[in-house]
């Protein structure tokens, strides 16, 4: 299940995505985050599930640009691509190239 919502009302779409799919927080096994550059935010993440909804998953942190390739290219239906990803910063590169 791949989940969007906006950050503006996180905690009620999260809330309302997991339970239009009959999950509760405790059926998540992984979360992937795009922060591996920022400081302390494994922690932070953890913290937030912690307090807003009484448990944290496992939280992996990614590369920025790398989800955006991993986007790109699970959803591609390809067994092999070569994805290009660009845009103003992310971090601290506009762009970058993956084989996949």
């Amino acid at each position: 299940m791949r989940l969007f919502y906006s950050y503006a009302h996180e905690d009620e779409e999260l809330r309302n995505e997991l339970e239009r799919a009959g999950l509760d927080i405790r059926d998540i096994d992984l979360v992937v985050f795009p922060g591996r550059t920022y400081r302390n935010m494994r922690e932070r993440l953890s913290d937030y599930f912690q307090f807003v909804h009484g448990h944290a998953p496992k939280i992996e942190l990614c590369d920025h640009h790398e989800a955006h390739a991993a986007s790109a290219y699970y959803t591609s239906g390809r067994a092999e691509a070569l994805v290009f990803t660009a845009d103003f910063s992310g971090d601290g590169r506009a762009a970058t190239m993956w084989w996949g």
